[in-house]
């Protein structure tokens, strides 16, 4: 079973002052999901979902004109006097909000079948710093696991903008391919004296303008360890490997249909 989140759309009685305003685009994340086994009534594993709204803003749509008296109407003889039809009208502008609705947390609860209590482990989120520029600030910054004995695992994540003093990653961020890891680095905590191991994917510019991972390494005692365990040596004119090279030297191409 399923539950996902509704965005809201209130208009209070007095529309000049919204104190709610449509959170349409909050709705349709996933909340909640249960599994059960066969003729059993209590889930055997329950997952949940938390987010959080950030950088919202709010944007007028329309133009507001309040309390005008209007004419209506061609001139009409009443009293011996020419006269027009006036009344009151109200038009009120409507506010839109938009912004990022991201995943925060994740608690997955397991029965336990001998004790009929739920064993949890929980996934926390962290992005980009919120006072960043809006194109880098929803990236995935951490995510850490933390089990039911309290054991904890976190993975870091580094984005090209991280090297720039690379020239590859400088020209990627000209070219706003900003959102493509390059090292993922997995630790006991965010200490680095705590790393277990670390992956990083290299780019390089393949066919003079294109920019595609060359290498990947791989290390399991920090960066100086780092080995490369994957070459893709060349891609065609649309970005598929043509070929790459594995950590034991053995080479592979790839054909990708004669009328590709």
């Amino acid at each position: 079973m399923r539950e996902y989140g509704n965005g809201y759309f209130y208009i209070p009685n007095n529309r000049s002052s919204f104190t709610n305003e449509p959170q349409v685009w909050t709705g349709g994340n996933l909340l909640k999901e249960e599994y059960y086994e066969e003729g059993v009534t209590k889930p055997v594993k329950i997952v949940t979902n938390r987010y959080e709204v950030t950088n919202n803003n709010f944007h007028s749509t329309g133009k507001g004109v309040f309390d005008r008296f209007i004419n209506f109407g061609p001139p009409y003889v009443y009293n011996n006097q020419y006269c027009v039809a006036k009344d009151w009208f109200s038009y009120y502008y409507t506010k839109a909000c938009t912004g990022y609705n991201k995943l925060i947390e994740t608690k997955e609860s397991i029965l336990d079948k001998i004790t009929g209590n739920y064993v949890e482990t929980i996934t926390s989120y962290a992005y980009e710093n919120k006072a960043l520029a809006a194109s880098t600030r929803n990236y995935l910054l951490t995510r850490k696991t933390t089990t039911a004995n309290g054991f904890s695992m976190v993975e870091q994540y580094k984005y090209p903008q991280n090297y720039l003093s690379e020239s590859v990653y400088l020209n990627m961020k000209n070219k706003n391919m900003l959102s493509s890891p390059v090292e993922k680095i997995v630790s006991k905590s965010e200490s680095s004296l705590a790393e277990r191991s670390r992956e990083k994917i290299n780019y390089s510019t393949f066919n003079s303008t294109k920019i595609y991972p060359s290498t990947i390494q791989i290390s399991t005692t920090g960066q100086s360890g780092l080995k490369t365990v994957f070459t893709y040596n060349s891609y065609d004119e649309k970005g598929n490997v043509r070929q790459y090279t594995t950590s034991d030297g053995v080479s592979g191409v790839i054909i990708w249909g004669y009328n590709y």
